[in-house]
């Protein structure tokens, strides 16, 4: 086959079969949570075999465009989503400044060039908000030896989603799940009581954690027995 032909056949190739391993980075289904009035980046890293020269790179956000980059030297930024705070760095860089709630949402990345053909890679983006947690359970439980009883702890309107767990005197005791997450004390005995704290959090940071917390006392009864 000819120089000129075999170039042509492989650029057919990634327009009907998109090419893969042009972005390397973030993986597929990566989620990034930031705290409001932060400045935050998001880069895509790519295949360091690739030029840039003639090619096309597109960042939107909510399915809208918000820039482009196009022969490595003219970019555009558009203002259609109303996200101020924008910037690009090249190669591969999208910067969100003062962050706040209406930057919510999916970017997505797109790059094509004449080399690789088209690949595309997506963000979801948080802007952290605080849970709120809310107990079934009244704070101090009074309970006799063999009861059950169950508690039932939500974390409520955080962003993203609260991890949610129960803690006894200090000492995690259950898995961590999304939004809620139900305590069950089965046939209890002395060893049940104790101080048991519902945790919600959607950021590491302090402020955007909630926390309740329940006494349990057990009531232990003991029969007499006098020798005759």
């Amino acid at each position: 086959m000819s120089g000129f032909g075999f170039p042509m056949l492989v650029r057919l190739c990634c327009m009907l079969c998109p090419c893969v391993g042009i972005i390397i980075s973030p993986p597929k289904g990566t989620t990034k949570t930031f705290l409001p009035g932060s400045n935050a980046s998001l880069t895509w890293e790519f295949n360091d075999t690739i030029s840039f020269n003639s090619s096309s790179r597109n960042w939107f956000f909510n399915g809208v465009k918000l820039a482009s980059i196009i022969d490595n030297n003219i970019r555009k930024i558009f203002n259609y989503t109303g996200l101020s705070g924008i910037e690009i760095v090249k190669p591969g860089t999208l910067r969100l400044h003062n962050v706040n709630q209406s930057y919510n949402g999916t970017y997505k990345f797109t790059v094509e060039t004449k080399e690789a053909g088209y690949d595309l890679s997506k963000v979801t983006v948080f802007i952290a908000e605080k849970p709120n947690v809310t107990v079934n359970c009244s704070s101090s439980i009074t309970l006799n030896k063999g009861d059950d009883v169950t508690c039932v702890c939500r974390g409520e309107g955080g962003n993203p989603p609260a991890n949610v767990t129960w803690f006894k005197d200090g000492k995690q005791i259950a898995e961590i799940k999304k939004e809620n997450q139900t305590l069950t004390l089965n046939n209890v005995d002395e060893t049940a009581q104790g101080n048991y704290t519902c945790l919600a959090e959607s950021h590491p940071n302090p402020g955007y954690k909630d926390k309740k917390t329940i006494v349990v006392q057990v009531n232990c009864k003991y029969n007499l027995y006098l020798n005759h």
